[in-house]
């Protein structure tokens, strides 16, 4: 279910056509959409992904990120994997103890809800504690402010990007411990306000962001890697939503993605509608 197995021959094609059929149903009449290789495909870009839209509104908001011209890493912005290998690490862990200065809290994914950090929370036999010594230092990051993802999506899961800000204020120590399932938005040799924090995870969490990562990321993983191509709107958009949904005590999806349309578009985004025990089918030529 997880692979593709493609089958290519190389000559000049200047169209894409995209095939989608709603279940079993709606394989003998499936819609069909044509579009220029140069919509779907930035041939002049590094990694040249290729974007699936399988329907209007995942086209435009193919074109809405378009406009956009920078990435996080113009804005002294990075995204990093968590560096605790758990079965890399088992003499660093523990399952009980008090957090101080010699023993750090290790965040898993399971701790990461949307717009909201959860610890302690315990999910079996997951150890929540990692020592802080000499030896663990080379996995341990400086405990201040960052955003956090999943790296990896159930398909239970009503959003691919499931993430959360973090704040150095949540924890009275030096150093933390981010398990490998985890990706985490950092600004090196810096560190990231709190409007900042607030609205890129905004973002992330949104309807809009969510949109346009399903029509190029087709499995449950979420890499460092992907997250870093997408197109941000301008710095001062994002310091902006931060401002406002920082009003909030754990907003849910609908502030989030209200407060996300109001800033970035000129009319509010339709909402995401998902059928439920159904899935499509896509073809791409």
């Amino acid at each position: 279910q997880e692979n593709i197995i493609l089958r290519a021959t190389r000559r000049t094609n200047t169209e894409i056509s995209i095939t989608v059929s709603e279940c079993d149903n709606g394989l003998n009449s499936p819609t069909k959409q044509v579009f220029k290789t140069s919509a779907l495909i930035d041939l002049k870009s590094k990694d040249k992904i290729l974007f699936i839209p399988s329907n209007e509104k995942e086209t435009n908001t193919i074109e809405i990120f378009k406009k956009w011209q920078n990435t996080l890493n113009d804005y002294n912005i990075q995204i990093s994997t968590g560096p605790v290998v758990a079965f890399r690490c088992t003499e660093f862990l523990k399952t009980e103890g008090f957090i101080n200065s010699s023993l750090s809290p290790l965040i898993w994914l399971h701790n990461i809800k949307e717009m909201e950090f959860c610890y302690p929370l315990q999910k079996g036999n997951k150890p929540g504690f990692i020592i802080n010594s000499e030896d663990s230092r080379k996995v341990l990051l400086k405990n201040k402010n960052y955003i956090l993802l999943r790296r990896f999506s159930s398909k239970d899961d009503k959003s691919r990007l499931v993430c959360c800000p973090f704040f150095s204020s949540n924890f009275e120590i030096e150093m933390i411990g981010f398990e490998n399932h985890l990706n985490y938005i950092h600004r090196p040799n810096g560190d990231l306000s709190e409007n900042e924090i607030w609205g890129i995870s905004a973002l992330y969490s949104s309807s809009l962001f969510d949109t346009y990562f399903r029509t190029f990321n087709g499995n449950t993983q979420v890499g460092a890697t992907e997250l870093k191509q997408i197109k941000m709107p301008p710095l001062d958009d994002i310091i902006l939503i931060g401002e406002k949904i920082k009003e909030y005590n754990s907003p849910e999806k609908r502030i989030v993605d209200e407060i996300v349309n109001e800033v970035l578009l000129e009319k509010p985004y339709a909402k995401t509608t998902r059928s439920t025990g159904n899935f499509k089918r896509v073809g791409v030529a």
